[in-house]
């Protein structure tokens, strides 16, 4: 006996309703393995993905609390050293040396105002590269979930012929009967 899965080119000599029948159950098999696969994948990538998110939230507070640092900081030297020179040159006591060194303060605090917007960029750097690996995360995920699709659809509509010989367990009498027909 042979037990056909239906190929293409015999499915002219089937009735419409057989081959549409046969390929619904292939695809809904197909599409069962294929969700089995993509749960597990999601699993996998899914707390990755969690990971990721959650690194990228932590660096984008960072980079907002050395943006209003450096502001702060940008503002207070603006002030102080404005001040500090105005009121040397016009205190009217003050000797040279005395203007000198508060020059030199108001370039410490420049350098270091400098340095928050080093640590501003920095952060900003790693906000992006956090989200560059996110973003590559996703295409890795999506890569592979094409592939799993692409991989269920050929199976389900490739179809070959197989032969399954009987046994003798197979074959079960239930009824037998004697029959009369009269011959012309």
């Amino acid at each position: 006996m042979r037990l056909a899965n239906f190929n293409l080119d015999q499915l002219k000599a089937l009735p419409l309703r057989a081959i549409v029948a046969f390929a619904a159950r292939c695809a809904r098999f197909a599409d069962e393995q294929a969700d089995t696969e993509l749960a597990e994948l999601r699993d996998k990538y899914e707390a990755r993905a969690t990971t990721l998110r959650r690194r990228i939230d932590a660096a984008r507070d960072s980079a907002e609390v050395a943006a209003e640092q450096h502001e702060a900081r940008e503002r207070d030297d603006l002030l102080s050293s404005a001040g500090s020179i105005l009121g040397g040159l016009l205190g009217g006591r003050r000797s040279r040396g005395g203007l000198m060194g508060q020059l030199g303060r108001a370039a410490g605090r420049r350098t270091k105002t400098g340095a928050a917007g080093g640590r501003v960029t920095t952060a900003r750097n790693k906000v992006a590269r956090l989200e560059d690996e996110l973003a590559d995360l996703e295409a890795e995920l999506a890569d592979e979930l094409t592939e799993i699709d692409a991989r269920w659809r050929d199976r389900a509509t490739h179809t070959a012929t197989i032969t399954v010989p009987l046994e003798r367990t197979d074959v079960e009498v239930t009824q037998l009967v004697l029959a009369w027909v009269p011959m012309p």
